[in-house]
Parts: C-alpha cells; sequence; structure tokens
C-alpha cells in the first residue's frame, strides 16, 4: 500500500546496481517468502505452568498497518504479536514504525512500558528525556518506562523501526505505617 516509498524503503536504478547492501521490500517480494504458519500454537502461559494456544508466528503479510496523523505528522505503524496478562491487559507487543523523510512520531510518554527499538533502513533522531541521540540502521535503543520521548526521520531515505513493548514490573508501593516509629 505504499508504492511511492514514502513510508519504506524503495529501490531505485542506482539502489539496484549496487547488489544487496540496500534491500528493500520490493526485492523481498521476489518470490523468497516463505509460508507461515500464524495457527495458534499450545505455549506455557505467564504463571509458567498451564497451557494455551496463542499466536506465536506473524508473516509481513499479516501486519495490521494503519497511517496515523496526528497534529499533521504522519507515519505508519504495523501492529504485530502481543501477550496478555489473565486479566486481558497487555503484557508485551511488537510491531514495525515507518516514517517517512523528516517524518515524525510525535513527542508520547511511554507510561509504564518499557520501548525497545531496531532500526531496520533509514536514520533517526530520538529525544528523550532532555537528551538527543541518533541511531542508524541495526542500531537499536530504549525508552525507559514513564519518559516521554520523540522520533525523527533525519536520514535521506524512508526510516523503519521494528519495536517491542513492555509492561514495567508493578512497583510495590510501602505503606506509611511500616515507616512510622511512634
Amino acid at each position: 500500500g505504499d508504492s511511492a516509498g514514502k513510508y519504506g524503503p524503495k529501490a531505485t536504478s542506482k539502489d539496484k546496481s549496487k547488489g544487496a547492501n540496500k534491500r528493500t521490500l520490493e526485492r523481498f517480494d521476489d518470490d523468497d517468502d516463505i509460508p507461515v504458519d500464524e495457527r495458534p500454537q499450545l505455549v506455557i502461559d505467564l504463571d509458567g505452568k498451564t497451557e494455551r494456544a496463542m499466536d506465536v508466528a506473524l508473516s509481513r503479510h499479516s501486519n495490521e498497518w494503519s497511517v496515523v496523523d496526528t497534529k499533521g505528522e504522519k507515519y505508519k505503524m504495523g501492529t504485530g504479536l502481543f501477550v496478555e496478562k489473565h486479566d486481558g491487559t497487555l503484557y508485551a507487543s511488537s510491531g514495525v514504525l515507518c516514517l517517512a523523510v523528516g517524518g515524525k512520531k510525535p513527542a508520547r510518554n511511554s507510561m509504564k512500558r518499557n520501548v525497545f527499538y531496531l532500526v531496520t533502513s533509514g536514520q533517526v533522531e530520538v529525544e528523550l528525556h532532555g537528551s538527543k541521540f541518533t541511531v542508524g540502521v541495526l542500531g537499536q535503543f530504549l525508552v525507559p518506562a514513564f519518559n516521554s520521548y520523540l522520533i525523527t526521520n533525519v536520514g535521506t531515505h524512508p526510516a523503519q523501526m521494528f519495536y517491542v513493548f513492555v509492561s514495567a514490573p508493578e512497583i510495590e508501593e510501602v505503606e506509611e505505617s511500616d515507616s512510622d516509629t511512634g
């Protein structure tokens, strides 16, 4: 759904002459897809004891893509696999984030989730709680829980990142009566 290459790498005749150093989605479409058994598989649950059926494999064609337009900043996200706790809350999830050249994922707070990113194409600048740094292809960065962050594509090609959200461990509150001495 992105034939112009706005949100992901697009091959040019110049790229093709260089060989496989800039693999693109178009090149992956050359019959090199392998069949993926996407049926739920039986796995051990989060309690470490019981079994349950769960989605554990997903082909790239099964990602649920959406174009997000927040305050004029457009980006594309593909949601992937996820793990829910017994109460139905999300424990972990994965997906793909695509930014057009100059595009931004607006400032957000990671809330109660640690977010791990792997840059699979392009170059991004990350603003994280007052710090600013750049990450390129196969570089990784972490957004710890409760931190605000912004991602901008500062490269000359569309940027694509794989991400994983993992819920932060619950922080046990110390009761005031435990700290009282009198």
